[in-house]
């Protein structure tokens, strides 16, 4: 029972965060969100994470979006990863 509540929680949280991140203008914030996506391991942060670390506005604070890219398989964007 307890893994089919989190499954459920894990599958709203994820696009959440993501549009959190996608909307914040506080680097607390978008940090904080980067660090649970990092624990969240899920593939759909990978395009928007990547977006972000590469984002110019925030250009001396991405750090924390190259971190949590870490737990996620970026040879599908990257192959030369493989």
């Amino acid at each position: 029972v307890l893994m089919s509540l989190t499954r459920r929680w894990h599958v709203h949280l994820v696009p959440f965060l993501l549009r959190m991140l996608r909307k914040s203008e506080t680097a607390k914030i978008r940090i904080a969100i980067a660090l649970a996506l990092r624990r969240l391991r899920d593939q759909r942060a990978l395009l928007p994470l990547l977006r972000e670390a590469l984002n110019t506005k925030w250009s001396l604070r991405n750090g924390s979006m190259v971190y949590a890219l870490q737990t996620l398989d970026c040879r599908t964007i990257m192959p030369d990863l493989a």
